[in-house]
């Protein structure tokens, strides 16, 4: 749970960097939250519902690697996206 919690952190520090620099939000929730409240509150409500997803699924005796993956990939696809708008290529 603590490298999901991380990833957490690291999705939301990166989406905020990126969103700061002009990028947009890609995923309709969280787009939808950001537009409708800030970007702190909006993607703070979208980590929340992702902690209490990946903790319903630990109860259920799930394991949560996947999720790791997936916001791994994630946390990495922001952070080409931040290059890449400081270098001027997107």
């Amino acid at each position: 749970m603590s490298a999901f919690l991380l990833l957490q952190i690291l999705d939301m520090l990166t989406k905020l960097i990126g969103l700061r620099l002009g990028l947009m939000e890609g995923m309709r929730v969280p787009a939808a939250l950001i537009g409708q409240t800030n970007p702190v509150a909006g993607l703070l409500v979208c980590k929340l519902m992702a902690v209490a997803l990946a903790a319903v699924a630990l109860l259920l005796g799930r394991r949560i690697t996947l999720f790791n993956g997936w916001f791994s990939i994630v946390v990495l696809w922001n952070c080409l996206l931040i290059s890449g708008r400081v270098a001027g290529v997107c």
